[in-house]
């Protein structure tokens, strides 16, 4: 596959107020691949939000092939901007969830083949909708090629307001949440408390006592009388002294 030389895409909407659109589909503003139906390790799915025309996706296998992005917001997309080669038929589908079964047809189009070495640069307007959207799934139905390659997506529109506020309400919610968690976490541990069983105190070990009468039943135990005679004898001699 030729690599392309970089060329800034030209794909500008403006809104109400005069200002170009923010486009959902850039890594700069916090978009991200979900999902893509073929894996190049060379050249991931994740360089058609690099702003970059000179890196690019590419298939490696059969039609149809698909790529989903999570957009950086949830929006009501006005326009969608895609650069590509080989590729002839194609549909952008926009929803809230990463699976196809709530999502509705944004746009779709066949495209001209523009050969080997030559960009297809496709701005289409999207049609109205109901529900904002933050996966974007492409799906390229048909190629002129074996292979196809996508450059780059651009996915613009304007914020959906209420989606904002409802993800930051939730975001508020979910702090807190975590917050009590956390406290209760905390409390209970300080609840949990160690009993240390009180041993009873043990006598304090004294010098034995020869002399002491340690009664009958202990043969090698001394008499109390040779106890009597020592301490005779140990008077006498302090008093001669």
């Amino acid at each position: 596959h030729p690599r392309l030389p970089f060329q800034q895409r030209p794909c500008v909407l403006l809104d109400k107020g005069g200002l170009p659109m923010a486009d959902f589909a850039s890594a700069r503003s916090g978009a991200l691949v979900a999902l893509a139906s073929s894996l190049d390790a060379d050249h991931p799915a994740q360089n058609v939000l690099d702003g970059n025309d000179g890196t690019y996706w590419i298939s490696t296998g059969l039609y149809p092939q698909e790529i989903v992005l999570r957009l950086s917001s949830h929006c009501k997309v006005s326009r969608v901007c895609i650069s590509c080669t080989r590729v002839r038929s194609i549909r952008f589908e926009g929803g809230v969830e990463v699976q196809p079964f709530n999502s509705q047809v944004l746009a779709e189009t066949e495209l001209e083949d523009a050969g080997e070495s030559r960009l297809q640069r496709v701005q289409l307007e999207c049609q109205q909708q109901v529900n904002s959207t933050v996966f974007l799934r492409i799906v390229i139905l048909s190629g002129w090629n074996d292979f196809c390659s996508v450059h780059g997506v651009q996915v613009l529109g304007e914020a959906d307001s209420s989606r904002k506020e409802e993800e930051e309400a939730m975001g508020r919610k979910a702090s807190r949440k975590s917050t009590l968690s956390r406290m209760d976490s905390f409390a209970n541990r300080r609840k949990l408390e160690v009993q240390i069983p009180e041993m009873p105190a043990q006598p304090r070990p004294r010098n034995p006592d020869p002399f002491e009468d340690m009664g009958p039943l202990s043969p090698h135990a001394p008499r109390l009388p040779v106890k009597q005679e020592w301490e005779a004898e140990q008077e006498a001699k302090a008093a001669a002294e």
